[in-house]
């Protein structure tokens, strides 16, 4: 479930009601959000043959490399940081 702040600049993703993630919401353009990289590494949390389209700190604390859905459930925001989008060489941004 996500709520925002009143400021409006984070939203919170909540697990089982308690526990208050909170989740930077940012620029899809900003230059540290994506990385283009040669080829795409095997998802550390599906393993062999899902693509890991994400670089990313998790909510666990280590970062690893996860596909979309790893990325929804185990990632918390993109930026410097946080984490980025794996883009394949030639790939728009």
């Amino acid at each position: 479930m996500r709520s925002e702040n009143p400021r409006n600049t984070k939203a919170f993703l909540e697990y089982s009601g308690s526990l208050k993630i909170p989740f930077q919401v940012v620029n899809p353009m900003d230059p540290h959000t994506f990385v283009f990289v040669a080829a795409l590494k095997d998802c550390d949390f599906h393993g062999k043959g899902c693509l890991a389209r994400y670089d990313f700190k998790t909510i666990m604390g280590p970062w690893g490399y996860g596909c979309e859905d790893a990325f929804k459930q185990h990632g918390f925001a993109l930026g410097q940081g946080r984490g980025q989008k794996l883009l394949l060489e030639g790939e728009k941004a």
